[in-house]
């Protein structure tokens, strides 16, 4: 069941730094693995601690493949990269992170059953991952059922907030609103906006729409695509 109404102050009480650098993934991974007494909820965290050499498992969760890959291949480069950086200074505690690599190959359906995984089966400590907003909203239900950690690790459009979730970046308010008024003060007070169709951007338009007619612009036309869309003449 998800939690009744958490704010953003409760997030980062839980969370302590969210910010997804080394040190914010050791610290958080340290305080996942660490507990040896609590409710089942850190009892499941004190095993998922325990990977092969007593190592703590982290799920590292993005599409490999598919659509999504070109932006998320990065990401999970980036965050094995981190994972080596913490390894090379010791580990969490005088232990080694055992990065947990599963591909969801851009499917918003899969992405749930490589979650369950990851929460049930491998008991990780904390997962990193998803990029689509899509995906992380098909895996809240398992982080939260199952009392698992999620850090997204990009800018997302806002309007949610979960305690088993690290929001890492930018909502869309830190952003849209000084772009919204720029491009409508330098480039014109017609706009037509185009997006892939999936809930991010979906809300992106939406608030960007509510932005520009305040500023007395007209969007004269919203589109969205499917992921796979390449022909836009």
């Amino acid at each position: 069941m998800a939690p009744q109404d958490p704010t953003r102050r409760d997030v980062l009480k839980r969370a302590g730094a969210a910010a997804l650098g080394t040190t914010a993934v050791g610290s958080l991974l340290a305080a996942c693995g660490s507990s040896e007494s609590g409710d089942a909820t850190a009892a499941g965290s004190t095993t998922a601690a325990t990977g092969s050499n007593d190592a703590i498992k982290v799920g590292v969760l993005f599409s490999l493949s598919g659509n999504l890959s070109i932006a998320e291949t990065s990401m999970k480069n980036a965050t094995l990269l981190a994972i080596d950086e913490i390894n090379a200074r010791g580990g969490v505690g005088g232990r080694k992170l055992e990065p947990v690599v599963e591909d969801y190959a851009s499917d918003f359906g899969v992405v749930v059953q490589k979650a369950r995984k990851l929460v049930e089966q491998d008991r990780v400590a904390a997962t990193i991952g998803c990029y689509a907003s899509a995906s992380r909203k098909a895996v809240l239900p398992v982080f939260e059922q199952g009392g698992g950690v999620l850090l997204y690790p990009t800018f997302y459009e806002g309007l949610e907030c979960s305690t088993n979730v690290i929001y890492t970046s930018l909502v869309a308010a830190q952003h849209l609103t000084d772009a919204t008024n720029w491009m409508v003060r330098n480039a014109g007070k017609k706009i037509y906006m185009v997006g892939s169709d999936y809930v991010g951007p979906q809300t992106y338009n939406a608030i960007v729409k509510k932005l520009a007619e305040a500023q007395g612009a007209t969007v004269v036309e919203n589109r969205f695509f499917p992921l796979d869309q390449t022909e836009f003449g």
